[in-house]
């Protein structure tokens, strides 16, 4: 071999280690991602247990301000999970229809943190589901009398 090829070679060589030192490599480990292994509505001082074994949540309406609401907390297993905050809040039965009209009427709403907010009394049930990927689920019916 040449000198000249030599060099060349050695002069690539050190190039290329100086910059994967300078712009680094950075890989994305997926198989060591900590999924959520279990998920609940934690409100543990609101939620009662009725007869049928759904828990339940029992708020007041405030007439002078005409709402009611609750700020709903969820825990998970295990705590060190990767997207602890991969969860989406949902209401089901939040639409009623009005007897005397017939007017399809909104009777809460909740926000992407778990705050209920209920426009009329009634009853919905509240889900927090899980978005990493492992698809928990868990609910509680709340009450606005």
């Amino acid at each position: 071999m040449k000198k000249s090829s030599l060099f060349l070679i050695v002069i690539i060589y050190i190039v290329s280690i100086v910059a994967i030192t300078f712009f680094g490599q950075s890989i994305e480990m997926d198989q060591y991602k900590v999924y959520m292994s279990d998920i609940w509505i934690s409100n543990e001082s609101e939620i009662v247990s009725g007869s049928d074994n759904i828990r339940n949540i029992n708020i007041t309406f405030n007439d002078d301000e005409g709402w009611g609401g609750i700020i709903l907390h969820y825990e998970f297993l295990p705590e060190d999970a990767t997207d602890s905050d991969a969860v989406k809040w949902s209401l089901y039965g939040n639409t009623g229809i009005l007897a005397d009209t017939g007017e399809e009427v909104v009777i809460a709403d909740i926000d992407g943190k778990g705050e209920v907010v209920f426009h009329r009394r009634g009853m919905v049930t509240a889900y927090v589901t899980t978005t990493d990927g492992s698809n928990l689920v868990d609910s509680v019916r709340i009450t606005c009398r």
